[in-house]
């Protein structure tokens, strides 16, 4: 029976060793592109909350230009700020998710086709 069991072995085992292979590369594929996303994720967060802030501030200068108290000026700009910012982050995901399948999408063709 040992030998049944050793003569399996020495046919599965260049099987089993290309698929560590095949998986190490993809791995490292989708690493190297998690790192990219991150990075543009990251430049996208600063961008998105300067938007943010600058809409803020501009609504608060036009409720106050049309007459509104301080209080309900800075209820007004905070409202329609969150309501931006719920905006652009919903976009923000749907780029980012579609980038991260689009990457595994890719990792694994091009890991099983080389």
């Amino acid at each position: 029976m040992n030998s049944v069991l050793a003569a399996l072995e020495t046919i599965i085992q260049p099987v089993v060793n290309y698929a560590e292979q095949k998986l190490a590369s993809i791995g490292a594929a989708i690493l190297a592109g998690l790192a990219v996303i991150l990075a543009g994720f990251t430049n996208d967060q600063r961008a998105i909350i300067a938007n943010v802030i600058a809409f803020w501030q501009a609504k608060y200068q036009a409720a106050v230009a049309a007459g509104a108290s301080t209080i309900d000026a800075i209820e007004q700009a905070s409202t329609a700020s969150l309501n931006e910012f719920c905006n652009e982050e919903s976009q923000e995901f749907s780029k980012e998710a579609s980038a991260i399948i689009t990457l595994l999408e890719s990792s694994v063709k091009n890991g099983f086709s080389s």
